[in-house]
C-alpha cells in the first residue's frame, strides 16, 4: 500500500496567547513537581544509606559491648561508683574544632559541585518565555 502523503491541518483558535500561557504554566508546574520527586528520591536513597550505616556501627558495637563483661574487669560494680574523678577536662572540644572544619570544608566542596541541575535551567527558561507573552 501506498503511503498517503501528510496533510497539515490548520484550526483557528481563539486568544492563542492565553493558551500558550496556560500550557507554559502547567508545564512549569509538572517540572517543579519532577524536581521535587527527584529531591525525594535522592533524600531517600541518603536516608538508605545512613540507616545502612548505622545497622553497621550498631552491630560493631554491639559485638564490642558482648566481648567486654563485667566480669572481666578489675573493678566491681559498687567499687566503680566509688571512683572518684581525677579531672575534668573536655577531650572532645579539639576534636569537635576538627570535625568542624572537615564538616565546613564538604560544605563548601559541595557547593562549588553544584550546578544548577537541568531542570532548574529548563524551568527558568519557561517561566522567561511565559514572562515574554
Amino acid at each position: 500500500m501506498k503511503k498517503r502523503p501528510e496533510e497539515s491541518v490548520h484550526v483557528c483558535l481563539q486568544m492563542p496567547v492565553d493558551k500558550r500561557r496556560t500550557i507554559l504554566q502547567a508545564t512549569i508546574d509538572t517540572m517543579q513537581l519532577m524536581k521535587r520527586y527527584e529531591n525525594l528520591v535522592r533524600i531517600r536513597h541518603e536516608k538508605d544509606q545512613h540507616y545502612a550505616e548505622f545497622r553497621r556501627v550498631l552491630g560493631i558495637v554491639n559485638k564490642l559491648v558482648k566481648e567486654v563483661r563485667v566480669k572481666e574487669l578489675p573493678l566491681d560494680a559498687q567499687d566503680i561508683r566509688h571512683v572518684h574523678k581525677v579531672k575534668n577536662e573536655s577531650v572532645m572540644a579539639p576534636v569537635a574544632k576538627k570535625v568542624e572544619k572537615v564538616l565546613h570544608a564538604k560544605e563548601k566542596k559541595k557547593i562549588v559541585e553544584e550546578r544548577k541541575p537541568a531542570i532548574d535551567r529548563q524551568i527558568e527558561d519557561l517561566q522567561r518565555k511565559l514572562q515574554n507573552l
